[in-house]
């Protein structure tokens, strides 16, 4: 594959998890999730890949990256040690929505593909 297939696929990914986490927000009945940085930031991410705008996409990587390394390493703790660290990430390990679970884990894979585009 191509470096510009690849980065195309990348932001359509971005795009598609952030206007699906805003819908599953507004679905489930909280529209002020819509204003989570992480919802913002994977829209303007897929923006800045497919347009190729380098300005915005380390504009968000400066924003994201720092609170993107925090909630993993929060959910790696709590997944192998079953105790909670900062508790960022306890939600995902609490009872509840299986497809927002899913959802959150762009947290996981946002800053490995951020440094790659």
């Amino acid at each position: 594959m191509n470096k510009k297939a690849v980065l195309d696929f990348i932001g359509i990914l971005f795009l598609v998890l952030g206007i699906v986490a805003v819908m599953n927000n507004l679905q489930r009945g909280h529209p002020e999730g819509i204003l989570w940085f992480c919802y913002i930031g994977m829209l303007a991410i897929g923006l800045a890949v497919l347009t190729r705008n380098s300005l915005l996409l380390v504009s968000q990587a400066n924003i994201l990256i720092f609170p993107f390394i925090i909630w993993t390493i929060d959910f790696f703790y709590i997944w192998i040690t079953k105790e909670r660290l900062f508790g960022i990430a306890n939600y995902f390990f609490d009872p509840g929505q299986l497809f927002g679970k899913i959802l959150t884990t762009w947290h996981l894979f946002t800053v490995p593909l951020l440094f790659y585009v």
